[in-house]
């Protein structure tokens, strides 16, 4: 079943340790429709620091969604993608994976994949 989640929050400091890299909002239609806050983890590894790994935890009316996205700087073209690695609530059991893009003020990522149990 296809999804969309669309995350906005606010650009901070650029953080490589795991630590909070942005707080805001999520929205997700499609396979799941809900809504409510986003935190956003980053953490650089891979060799030279070439792998962005981004750790998305939204909590909606209906339960939490944990998700994880992988960006190899060093592939060309640079093709992000996501998979959602713990849900809860409504979503237990949930399973997903897809692509991810963002927009230039890396403020607004949207995730387009499928779900499913």
């Amino acid at each position: 079943m296809k999804v969309v989640i669309t995350a906005t929050e606010s650009a901070g400091e650029e953080v490589i340790d795991g630590g909070i890299a942005g707080l805001g909002i999520f929205r997700a239609s499609g396979a799941i429709s809900d809504h409510g806050t986003d935190t956003t983890y980053r953490k650089l590894t891979g060799p030279s620091d070439s792998v962005i790994l981004l750790r998305y935890v939204t909590k909606g009316k209906k339960g939490t969604i944990s998700y994880a996205v992988k960006i190899d700087t060093t592939r060309r073209p640079v093709r992000p993608r996501w998979r959602i690695w713990s849900a809860t609530g409504a979503y237990k059991g949930l399973q997903g994976t897809g692509d991810e893009s963002e927009n230039a003020a890396y403020t607004v990522s949207t995730l387009t994949g499928r779900v499913w149990r």
